[in-house]
């Protein structure tokens, strides 16, 4: 299910490590002093797994 929540903002926080999540977001297009609007809200239904729809400073999302 998508969903879309117009005042959420979310800021970016790069965890380090080898288990570190890949691409890291710092180095690919996002900054560190922004807050970012979420886009969206991806959650699906077998899991409890949730995921942040984000447009970076390049406008990738």
């Amino acid at each position: 299910m998508l969903t879309f929540h117009p005042q959420m903002f979310v800021r970016i926080q790069e965890l380090s490590g080898p288990r570190a999540p890949q691409p890291l977001p710092l180095q690919n297009g996002f900054s560190a002093d922004w807050l970012y609007r979420v886009l969206g809200i991806y959650n699906a239904s077998e899991s409890s797994d949730a995921f942040f729809i984000l447009a970076n400073d390049r406008d990738e999302i």
